[in-house]
């Protein structure tokens, strides 16, 4: 009887430690899949900023070259924030997101 009593302790032991590490690596795997989302979106911020860069071409050293570069800054970033909210909006409406 003593020996069960022992093994019965053992094994509830066991099992809280098991559900401990359940949830750790449920926990884990929601945050990956939080990184993998912010992966995804800085990888497609830093390409549409690649294009910028490379549609605008070496810095301007005149003041008239200067402002027609702030300019295609200010349109390219228009442009971005209406493609970014678009796909956010397109996201939501798709259930992407959820609320907790």
């Amino acid at each position: 009887m003593c020996a069960c009593l022992v093994s019965e302790k053992r094994w509830s032991s066991l099992k809280e430690l098991s559900d401990s590490c359940g949830r750790s690596l449920a926990e884990m795997v929601d945050d990956l899949k939080g990184f993998d989302a912010a992966n995804t979106q800085i990888t497609s911020w830093l390409g549409q900023k690649e294009k910028m860069i490379s549609v605008l071409g070496p810095l301007a050293a005149e003041p008239v070259m200067i402002r027609s570069q702030i300019q295609q800054l200010e349109v390219n970033d228009a442009s971005l924030l209406i493609r970014m909210l678009s796909s956010a909006v397109s996201r939501l409406t798709n259930g992407v997101f959820s609320i907790r």
